[in-house]
């Protein structure tokens, strides 16, 4: 999962799109299914940032953050999340 909502890399690293990805997701504009993309790697999906949001910090706080982070346990053995760089901003 591409954590870094500020500056995203998974979507350049993977080639595959950047929209509908977790910043979507959080704002409700988006459901998981949506946001799961395949690569190239059996058995290996990747979130895409997707859309720039409003203030980065305040949407990983949220419940549906978590409700997220949830479900993806559910559905897959491993989850790794990229996240921004954790001294100088408050996202990570």
């Amino acid at each position: 999962m591409d954590g870094d909502l500020r500056r995203a890399q998974m979507h350049t690293l993977f080639n595959i799109p950047k929209k509908n990805g977790l910043a979507d997701y959080l704002m409700g504009a988006s459901e998981i299914g949506d946001i799961l993309k395949k690569t190239v790697h059996e058995n290996l999906q990747v979130i895409t940032a997707g859309e720039h949001p409003q203030n980065p910090a305040s949407s990983s706080e949220s419940a549906r953050f978590d409700q997220l982070v949830k479900e993806l346990r559910g559905m897959a053995d491993y989850v790794i999340f990229d996240s921004p760089a954790l001294l100088p901003v408050s996202d990570g």
